[in-house]
């Protein structure tokens, strides 16, 4: 991906190569964002700096692999930009107490197995004097300035606090950092090595490069061969067990998990069987867009006497989990002195309430995710096989004027479907809850919540079959002389004309 930077950078580079570095770079940035934001720097110093349309091809490497990436890209602009900075994997929660700044010059982010910094001894030696014999030409001087960034980084990054875990405050990892100081010191080795064209350096020079291998090879062998397993720890559960199967059955009820501070405020989850976003350091509270939900809590925490099921029926919340200190048992008090709550069991730091279904004349309907309505009273309810309400089941034949109501949100309605019989149902809010009247009978009757981004992952696709097929190169180029550390291609001299 360096490499695809600098060459790019120069005239006459071609297409194949700009496209290839474009995707090696895409690919770079999935698993360690820093390296994609510190290879756009270089690149936006190329859309300056390069000569005519070599402009262009930094350009391309600037703009498009951000765009192979925009699902995440979104979310860095428009949500938590310290995604950028932190991949999978690349907080620090040791805050570089351990990395010193010898060792960082050293290409060793600190920790266990401080003697792999030999093995790096002789790539710094030979990358030194290769960017030292190299001189500030274009190559030398790109990577000097590459590596300047790299290490440059990689010495702040412990002082860019990202988040709290429970290791305590985590900054970013100075070892992303350092992968491009050790490019740029591999580079400079081989532009060195490159304009070694005289026999007396030739062997000497197979040798350096032979011995820097081997040494390499040897202490990381050993550094593996005797390092310590991380040990993996699964993310912790934060609902019971008995209603983690609860939310997995055919009603797919949700459960609404308050934590209640030393301080008494109170933060809220609505938990259902959807699958959530991947267990990151990054803890970050989720965005909501439906109001209800901030008001059935408002309404459960602060005012007692009243019947609140209704509300969190509304919701399809079959379950409701107190968890914290002794502030919780204020809101404990809140929820024994409300109707339609039973609490089921209770331990030192969490208390375990279900929520009642309603009496009705057919008898009582546990709550639903998918409910039949009838004059505003619950009738019946319909399996839910799916996320967000998604189901293909047989609707049980009934009189007229029956709905079904999704306990979605409002704006469910703007991409979800519901059919009977191949038949597209009109919708409607009913209590800010998406509602479809139900024809006379039965029939099959399906329900498809839609994609967020029906657009998006075409445009994707279409974007990387494209750079795809222009990485790969077609025909056969002249070789060209290259021009390495600021010197020029010897000329040959021409044959005398006889």
């Amino acid at each position: 991906a360096v490499a695809g930077l600098l060459m790019t950078a120069r005239r006459g580079t071609g297409t194949a190569l700009t496209f290839a570095s474009v995707l090696s770079l895409a690919v770079v940035g999935a698993f360690s964002p820093i390296l994609l934001v510190g290879s756009s720097i270089v690149a936006l110093v190329g859309v300056v700096l390069a000569p005519g349309l070599a402009r262009l091809r930094q350009l391309a490497l600037l703009v498009l692999p951000w765009l192979l990436l925009a699902p995440w890209t979104r979310e860095v602009l428009t949500g938590d930009q310290r995604l950028a900075l932190a991949g999978p994997g690349a907080l620090d929660p040791t805050r570089g107490t351990l990395a010193r700044p010898w060792e960082l010059a050293l290409l060793h982010p600190g920790g266990p197995g401080s003697y792999a910094v030999l093995a790096s001894i002789p790539v710094v030696v030979l990358g030194l004097l290769g960017l030292l014999r190299a001189g500030l030409g274009r190559a030398g001087g790109a990577l000097i300035a590459i590596a300047m960034l790299g290490l440059g980084a990689a010495i702040a990054a412990p002082h860019v606090l990202l988040a709290s875990t429970g290791q305590g405050a985590a900054t970013a990892w100075s070892g992303s950092a350092l992968d491009l100081y050790a490019v740029a010191l591999l580079g400079g080795g081989l532009v060195g090595l490159a304009g070694l064209h005289t026999a007396s350096w030739r062997q000497p020079g197979r040798g350096a490069i032979a011995l820097v291998c081997a040494v390499g090879c040897s202490v990381g062998g050993f550094a593996v061969w005797t390092a310590t397993p991380t040990v993996l720890s699964a993310a912790s559960q934060d609902l019971p067990s008995v209603v983690q199967r609860q939310l997995t059955s055919s009603r797919a009820p949700r459960a609404l998990l308050l934590r209640a501070g030393p301080d008494g405020s109170v933060r809220y989850r609505l938990v259902g069987r959807e699958a959530g976003l991947p267990a990151r350091d990054l803890g970050r509270p989720y965005s909501s867009t439906d109001a209800r939900t901030a008001a059935a809590v408002t309404a459960l925490t602060t005012s007692a006497g009243t019947d609140k099921s209704q509300l969190l029926r509304q919701l399809a919340v079959g379950y409701v989990v107190v968890q914290g200190p002794a502030a919780a048992r204020s809101v404990d008090r809140m929820l024994g002195a409300s109707g339609g709550l039973t609490r089921l069991a209770k331990n030192n730091s969490t208390t375990l309430w279900r929520v009642e279904p309603p009496p009705t004349a057919s008898g009582s309907i546990p709550v639903s995710r998918i409910t039949l309505t009838r004059g505003g009273q619950v009738v019946g309810s319909l399996a839910s096989s799916g996320q967000h309400g998604r189901t293909i089941t047989r609707l049980p034949t009934g009189p007229a004027g029956r709905s079904l109501v999704l306990s979605e949100g409002p704006r469910w309605i703007d991409r979800g479907r519901v059919t009977v019989d191949g038949r597209l149902l009109s919708p409607s809010l009913e209590a800010g809850q998406p509602s479809y009247a139900l024809p006379a009978g039965g029939g099959v009757v399906a329900v498809d919540p839609g994609v967020a981004d029906r657009r998006l992952p075409w445009l994707q696709l279409i974007l990387l079959i494209l750079c795809g097929y222009l990485a790969v190169p077609f025909g056969v180029r002249r070789p060209r002389p290259v021009q390495l550390g600021g010197e020029r291609p010897a000329a040959h001299p021409r044959k005398a004309e006889e």
